[in-house]
C-alpha cells in the first residue's frame, strides 16, 4: 500500500513540472520548433454562464443539468449528475471547459470538460474553443496551470466574469503541438487514476477482511463463551 502511496505522489510531482514547464516553454517535443504566439484567450474560445433552469427533473429529464457541488465528483471528465431537464436550449456543448465563476469555490482550481451537451447553474462558467485554433484538452491542462484565482477578481467575493477571460493573454503553440501536449498530460492523468483505483481496491479489500475478521472474533467469543 505504501508503495502505490509513493508512485502516486511521484506521478503528481511528475505531473506539475510538466504542467509548468510545458507552458512556460522549457520543455517542448523535438518537432516542435516554431514560436508560440501571444493571444488573448477571448479571441480563441466562446464564453457561457449559467442559467436557473425552471424545470429541473430528478431522475427523468433528457439533458444533466450540473451544478458546483458535481465538480468534486470527478477529476477530468463531468459527466455524472443526479439533475436533469428537458429543456434543450441554451446547451453547452460537449468538450467545452467547465469551472466556478463565483465565491470561494475559485479556489479550488475545479476545472472540468464536459462529456456531453449539458446545462449548467448560474456559479458556473463555460468556455468552448474555437476548434481551427484550440485544443479543448489543451485549454483544460493550461487552465489548471494558470490557475482561476490568478484570473479571477479575487475582492471579498471571489468572481470571474467575461472582463476577466477576454482580454487574459497566453502563449499558444500550433494546433499540434497543442494536442501533443494535452495527449502527453492526460496519459500522466491516466496513470494517476489507475493507481488510485488500485489504491481504492487494496482500501476496500483491507476494509472487507478486517469485517470478515471482527465477524469471526465475534463468533469465536460467542462460543467460547458458551462452554462456561
Amino acid at each position: 500500500m505504501n508503495l502505490l502511496y509513493k508512485q502516486q505522489d511521484a506521478l503528481n510531482d511528475f505531473k506539475k513540472f510538466c504542467l509548468q514547464n510545458l507552458f512556460e516553454g522549457k520543455l517542448r517535443f523535438k518537432e516542435f520548433i516554431d514560436d508560440w504566439i501571444k493571444i488573448k484567450l477571448g479571441n480563441l474560445v466562446k464564453i457561457y454562464s449559467g442559467k436557473s433552469p425552471k424545470n429541473l427533473i430528478k431522475d427523468k429529464g433528457k439533458f444533466p443539468y450540473f451544478k458546483v457541488e458535481q465538480l468534486n465528483d470527478c477529476s477530468k471528465f463531468l459527466k455524472i449528475t443526479p439533475y436533469l431537464i428537458n429543456d434543450s436550449s441554451l446547451l453547452i456543448k460537449k468538450g467545452s471547459v467547465i469551472f466556478p465563476k463565483r465565491g470561494m469555490a475559485i479556489m479550488s482550481n475545479k476545472i472540468r470538460i464536459l462529456n456531453q451537451n449539458s446545462f449548467m447553474d448560474t456559479n458556473l462558467m463555460a468556455l468552448t474553443v474555437n476548434e481551427k485554433m484550440m485544443n479543448n484538452e489543451f485549454l483544460f491542462y493550461l487552465l489548471i496551470n494558470e490557475r482561476l484565482s490568478r484570473i479571477a477578481d479575487m475582492t471579498s467575493i471571489p468572481q470571474l466574469n467575461n472582463k476577466h477571460i477576454n482580454p487574459y493573454l497566453i502563449y499558444l503553440p500550433s494546433l499540434k503541438e497543442q494536442e501533443k501536449i494535452a495527449n502527453f498530460l492526460s496519459s500522466i492523468d491516466k496513470k494517476i487514476d489507475l493507481t488510485q483505483n488500485q489504491i481504492d481496491l487494496m482500501e476496500n479489500f483491507k476494509k472487507g477482511l478486517l469485517q470478515e475478521m471482527f465477524v469471526y472474533l465475534c463468533i469465536f467469543f460467542n462460543r467460547f463463551i458458551s462452554l462456561f
